[in-house]
């Protein structure tokens, strides 16, 4: 009898320790993290070295279509901006000015002020794996250009006439292009560029041996092919790097 009430009194005992426990669950559910915010990348650029070479060379830079012509006092001024649409993918745009003055003392066109505009728009790919630092790209253009000449025929008998021609130029085309940057800290890059200009011209008769927008002219006289190679300096607004 007393082993009996022994045993009832354990078993309640153990009834109210398991009743007066604590349940702890296990939460086997994933928690789901934020998707990360991308920063895609903005940068906005001048160009610094296409006014420096003249300057350099005298003011005096002969021109390959002509054994007597010379360019002085060119002036440039170019605005660019790059907008990373994708991984490895950016949107181009440039703005650009510029004023020329040509002389030709053994032609028809003694002189000649050109002044112009142009735009272009493309995209650009990185290529590689060094942090993005070369890349190729294509833009088409859009180009305007005012020529003022001073034309002289030559009259042995009764003098030289002189006369005054002003040509507005409207032209068309598309350049590809390589750059390569140097990034000189979280928020500048130095971009050296090299283009290869394609351009028509489609409305204006006056040639103009260089032409705003893509340089100076070799091809026909209103097909103009040209290279040329230059320095920018961009500031990047949210760099990834």
């Amino acid at each position: 009898m007393k082993a009996k009430w022994m045993f009832s009194m354990l078993f309640g005992i153990c009834l109210t320790k398991i009743s007066l426990g604590q349940v702890i669950e296990v939460d086997t559910m994933p928690v789901r993290q934020p998707n990360p915010v991308v920063r895609k990348e903005f940068t906005i650029g001048l160009d610094i070295f296409k006014n420096i070479p003249y300057p350099l060379f005298g003011n005096n830079i002969p021109i390959p279509t002509s054994e007597s012509a010379r360019l002085h006092n060119r002036g440039i001024a170019e605005i660019i901006l790059r907008k990373q649409a994708r991984d490895k993918m950016y949107w181009v745009g440039l703005v650009g000015i510029s004023k020329v003055e040509i002389s030709d003392p053994e032609g028809i066109e003694r002189r000649q002020e050109i002044t112009g505009w142009y735009g272009k728009g493309g995209a650009e790919w990185t290529v590689g794996q060094k942090k993005g630092h070369s890349k190729f790209g294509i833009r088409g253009m859009l180009t305007y250009c005012q020529s003022i000449s001073e034309l002289v025929y030559e009259g042995p008998a009764f003098g030289d006439y002189r006369s005054t021609r002003v040509v507005n130029n409207f032209g068309i085309g598309f350049e590809p292009y390589y750059a390569f940057d140097f990034f000189l800290g979280p928020s500048w890059v130095l971009r050296w560029e090299t283009r290869w200009s394609h351009h028509q011209r489609v409305v204006g008769k006056s040639f103009t041996p260089y032409y705003p927008g893509a340089g100076v002219s070799f091809g026909y006289y209103n097909f103009v092919v040209s290279g040329g190679t230059t320095l920018q300096l961009h500031y990047r607004f949210r760099p990834e790097r």
